[in-house]
């Protein structure tokens, strides 16, 4: 059962930036005098005054606190983001931990727009897995592979990444929007099964990077298992 945070180290645990903490609680029964809210400690305490305390009771609104995490995720700048993701990483041992900074920093600019350091953490993690520990979600894997030729599509991407010589954000941009355009499709009905089965959900990092990051072989490892796993399921059930 998930329980709703209550410590500070449960916030951080859910990928919450320090600074976006102390600024959604310094908004709790006090007010800048401005129209100002996302703020650094730094101008938090050169504005703060006491004559700007609130009567009225303060609400603990989760929604505004994502908000003023997101801001921050933005506003924090490379550095000082790429340290807390590597602390995070830490705290909830994931796998990502394993990466250099070169390869984190690329995967939180691939993440841009992120709410929480978790949702950094759940779009890159199949990076880290071995090709076998791959989870598919069962909903995914209906609505994208079972149906709409999702696995015939993904068969003819296989074929086409396995002719590529050189695995690129680019290259793999123009061959799945030129996939798209050649059967006349939208982007999604091409690249969401390539994502299920390389990451076993619909969620994660923009696919062009998604593939360049995990690199040729294992990307048509990841095809091949799906291909084995879920077209012998197809046969079955129309059998």
């Amino acid at each position: 059962v998930h329980l709703p945070e209550i410590n500070v180290v449960d916030f951080f645990r859910s990928g919450y930036l320090p600074e976006a903490m102390v600024n959604f609680l310094a908004f709790l029964g006090w007010s800048s005098g401005d129209d100002r809210e996302i703020m650094t400690l730094e101008e938090l305490i050169d504005c703060f005054d006491l004559l700007r305390l609130t009567r009225a009771n303060s609400l603990f609104d989760r929604d505004k606190l994502i908000a003023f995490n997101t801001e921050h995720i933005r506003r924090v700048g490379k550095e000082k983001l790429l340290g807390h993701f590597k602390d995070y990483l830490k705290a909830v041992e994931s796998p990502v931990v394993r990466a250099d900074d070169e390869l984190l920093g690329r995967i939180i600019k691939a993440c841009e727009g992120a709410r929480t350091l978790a949702d950094i953490e759940r779009k890159c993690r199949f990076l880290f897995l071995a090709n076998e520990q791959i989870e598919y979600d069962e909903k995914a894997v209906k609505k994208v592979l079972l149906k709409n030729d999702g696995l015939v599509m993904l068969q003819i991407i296989r074929g086409k990444i396995a002719a590529m010589e050189q695995i690129t954000v680019e290259n793999v941009e123009n061959m799945l929007r030129g996939l798209a355009e050649e059967k006349q499709v939208g982007l999604g009905k091409v690249a969401q099964p390539l994502r299920v089965a390389i990451c076993g959900t619909t969620v994660s990092m923009p696919i062009f990077d998604s593939v360049e990051m995990l690199g040729k072989e294992n990307t048509l490892t990841r095809i091949d298992i799906t291909l084995k796993k879920f077209g012998t399921k197809t046969k079955t059930e129309s059998g």
